[in-house]
């Protein structure tokens, strides 16, 4: 009986580091895909900022969220303007 629990436990083993392989295995290959996400992310971000094409990422964040701020404050300003001439 004692050779039954010994074998059950080693198959118990067994299966819990084959499982965790196939964990370990499956978030390598998510963030193989997940890095190449971002890094297409990060190219057509940088082609929509300008200058962004020579930056790195995380100059290119700082530029971006710049030009966002520069964005914004240019639609106020049409805004403003399109009020005054009521266009």
């Amino acid at each position: 009986m004692e050779g039954g629990i010994r074998n059950l436990e080693l198959i118990r083993k067994r299966r819990s580091r084959l499982a965790a392989r196939r964990r370990r295995e499956t978030l390598r290959k998510v963030g193989r895909e997940n890095g190449r996400s971002v890094r297409r992310k990060v190219v057509e971000l940088q082609k929509l900022v300008p200058g962004g094409e020579e930056l790195r990422p995380h100059q290119l964040l700082a530029r971006t969220a710049n030009y966002i701020f520069q964005l914004k404050v240019q639609v106020r300003l049409l805004r403003a303007l399109s009020k005054l001439y009521m266009i």
